[in-house]
């Protein structure tokens, strides 16, 4: 009888912790750029994760390390590298000359050297994150989107170069 007492009570705590949770979300991707560029060791290059933050001081900040996705389908790849927040990064930005805005935005960026293990033509690297800003306003409810960049790298027809990248 007791242990069916505790079963229940159990249960029961659990059915009501679970139908009363909130999801806790961050709010704090204002954007995102995912660069590579060639180290001139065959198939090796520097990955750079750069994220954007409002500058609010009740804003979340951003961890020391995230995860970049790479895979390419024609050799049956898929892998992660963890890349490291780079000293000096968090600074502001300087606001764009071209936007008439007070808002104020923050730069981290993240790096590490990846060795891809063979030439392939549908290289994909994907960072994926949670939660954006709440101050864009053209989505809908922002804070629950998510964030996705992908860059695309042919190694057989580019494998000397670099990726666009926003400055």
């Amino acid at each position: 009888m007791r242990k069916l007492f505790y079963t229940s009570t159990t249960f029961l705590t659990l059915l009501l912790i679970l139908t009363t949770a909130q999801l806790s979300k961050a709010t704090h991707y204002a954007g995102a750029d995912l660069t590579y560029a060639y180290t001139g060791t065959p198939n090796t290059y520097v990955i750079s994760l750069k994220l954007y933050r409002d500058c609010c001081p009740s804003c979340s900040t951003f961890g020391t390390t995230f995860d970049v996705c790479y895979s390419s389908a024609n050799l049956g790849v898929q892998s992660a590298l963890t890349c490291t927040l780079l000293p000096g990064s968090g600074q502001q930005i300087p606001p764009s000359p071209c936007v008439n805005s007070p808002q104020c935005y923050e730069e981290y960026i993240y790096q590490n050297t990846v060795t891809l293990p063979g030439a392939a033509t549908d290289w994909v690297f994907t960072y994926n994150g949670y939660a954006r800003n709440n101050a864009i306003s053209t989505l809908v409810n922002p804070g629950g989107e998510g964030l996705t960049v992908q860059a695309y790298l042919d190694t057989f027809q580019h494998s000397g170069i670099r990726s666009l990248e926003f400055t």
